[in-house]
């Protein structure tokens, strides 16, 4: 129902409603592009690769924790205004209080026992070069702690066409990121540290703890035409970084080696229709990645780009399956940050919240959820009366919509009653429901499994709540 072209590119929680033409040209698009094929990996023919896949990888014990989606923005780069207000007002991002809530993940996860810090993507607000620097002091200031930090890059991240700096009403461009400039700025951050490093990507691999590998895997589109002048938020492995994960995690089977990996985008549907609505969050070809992943006994993947606290498990008639744990973003409710005990090759995850931040000492939690709804209301209800949508109509429709999106970002959803009331909505409204309802009834449907506070059999798969 949110039909903006800055939201349309950039991972807002929004709903489109879009003309019925562009929806089927956009299934096609889909259809022809999932007919694509895939290449086979090397646990398909090698016989040696099989047997040593057939054993249960043994994990050493290990504490980590993720941090996803921190998006910050050099605080010399805002400045009050027209233009910075115009952009707030189309985001529900806490953007405002970034620095604050980033402050207190740093010492939340400063005092936690976490040996490896994982951070999946979208470091900036738009891939500013000031922003990466000191986002790259912050996490070498958390590594001084004791811990050991791995990053890769999320779609905001490099060679963004959007990085500026907000003066009175002017948005005025300053530098982004290059591939190698990622590379080097975050050179501590997991590129020094690494076994090998994919030719064309961001992507490598490093060995943090004997027998453990972690592989970062960047499908980001920096590279590709922008979209409306917008980086695709899309990504893809090209056939070249697909035979480059094939082989390392040939490398890392043959040597018994247990491995972890983590990506932006998300490698399973999060959602009912997740891939109709919002493909865009999703890998391309996600079936046949998380395949090759599970195939070659990744079993915990973790991910961001949509912000959402979720987890999702994918099986396969052979046994082999693999977790997408998704984290939400640090600065959108519920302002998350995952935690996993490895411990005698079982997973027990959880999540550590920002509960307070100095501009908001008591009751952080209760604004932050506020905040986030009342963006989305305020954005779903402007988008339509575009639509010429009656007011209260829009109005009625609103708090519906951000109660879903609010609810499937926090986790383990507890649909109401009822999902979509119809009951007095004119001709537009009832189509605007009509177009976008699978996706607010996808919203409130909690895949397996539960989101939080689960511990998983690294062996065989299964789950429990602990």
């Amino acid at each position: 129902m949110i039909d903006r072209s800055k939201w349309a590119t950039k991972e807002e929680a929004s709903i489109r409603t879009q003309p019925i033409v562009y929806v089927v040209v956009i299934a096609l698009a889909l259809t022809v592009a999932s007919c694509s094929t895939f290449p086979k990996g090397r646990y398909e023919s090698d016989p040696g690769l099989q047997a040593a896949l057939a054993q249960p990888p043994a994990y050493p014990d290990v504490r980590l924790a993720v941090l996803s989606d921190l998006h910050y923005l050099d605080p010399a780069l805002w400045g009050e205004g027209a233009a910075i207000e115009a952009y707030l007002r189309e985001d529900r991002k806490l953007l405002r209080e970034s620095a604050e809530i980033l402050g207190e993940a740093m010492r939340l996860v400063a005092a936690d026992p976490a040996q490896i810090v994982i951070v999946p993507g979208d470091l900036t607000k738009d891939g500013e070069r000031s922003s990466h620097l000191q986002m790259a002091r912050q996490l070498l200031a958390l590594e001084s702690s004791g811990k050991q930090v791995f990053v890769v890059c999320g779609n905001h991240d490099v060679l963004n066409r959007e990085a500026f700096r907000y003066e009175g009403d002017e948005a005025i461009p300053v530098d982004s990121v290059s591939h190698d400039e990622f590379a080097e700025i975050y050179a501590e951050l997991g590129y020094r540290e690494a076994l090998d490093q994919d030719a064309t990507t961001l992507s490598y691999v490093a060995e943090p703890l004997p027998g453990l590998r972690l592989l970062a895997l960047d499908g980001c589109l920096y590279r590709e035409e922008p979209v409306d002048g917008h980086t695709p938020a899309d990504g893809r492995f090209s056939e070249a970084t697909l035979a480059w994960i094939d082989a390392t995690l040939a490398d890392a089977a043959s040597q018994g080696k247990a491995v972890l990996a983590f990506v932006h985008q998300g490698i399973t549907e999060h959602f009912p229709s997740q891939e109709k609505h919002y493909g865009d969050y999703i890998i391309d070809d996600a079936p046949e990645v998380s395949r090759l992943l599970a195939a070659y006994n990744v079993r915990l993947v973790f991910t961001g780009h949509y912000h959402a606290q979720d987890i999702t498990l994918q099986r396969w008639p052979d046994g082999k399956f693999v977790y997408d744990v998704e984290t939400g973003s640090l600065i959108t409710y519920p302002c998350p940050i995952r935690t996993i005990t490895i411990r005698d090759n079982a997973a027990r995850l959880d999540s550590l919240f920002v509960e307070r931040i100095p501009s908001h000492p008591e009751g952080f939690r209760d604004f932050a959820r506020d905040y986030t709804s009342n963006q989305i209301e305020g954005i779903a209800i402007d988008t339509m009366l575009k639509l010429k949508v009656k007011e209260k109509d829009a109005v009625f429709i609103a708090p519906q919509i951000a109660q879903a999106f609010v609810a499937h970002y926090a986790g383990d959803e507890q649909p109401p009653a009822v999902i979509l009331d119809r009951h007095g909505v004119g001709f537009m409204g009832r189509l605007v429901l009509w177009n976008r309802g699978s996706l607010v009834r996808g919203l409130w449907k909690d895949l397996e499994p539960p989101d939080d506070r689960i511990v998983v059999d690294l062996a065989d798969g299964s789950w429990s709540r602990p």
